[in-house]
């Protein structure tokens, strides 16, 4: 589902995201990265945004990039982990 912005550009979006990314410690980076990440394959913010909100180059943002994936990849099994003690909590 798209955001609707109402009170800010795409950028300053990505930079308040991107702030809260670098202060954020453990589990709480890893559900930042994966925000990030979702934001980007569903088109509300664009690689450029990012690359803005980051100040890098494309060399830099395709190894900040793989960073992310690994942390979303964390949070992924996270939840999964997460979701599979809720259900075996049930029986």
């Amino acid at each position: 589902m798209a955001i609707t912005l109402l009170h800010q550009t795409k950028l300053q979006f990505t930079k308040r995201l991107r702030d809260k990314y670098r202060a954020a410690e453990k589990m709480e980076a890893c559900r930042l990265a994966h925000k990030i990440l979702k934001h980007l394959a569903d088109g509300d913010i664009t690689t450029a945004n990012c690359l803005n909100a980051w100040n890098m180059t494309q060399a830099d943002w395709d190894t900040k990039l793989v960073k992310l994936q690994a942390r979303q990849a964390k949070w992924l099994a996270y939840k999964a982990a997460e979701n599979a003690a809720a259900d075996e909590g049930a029986d």
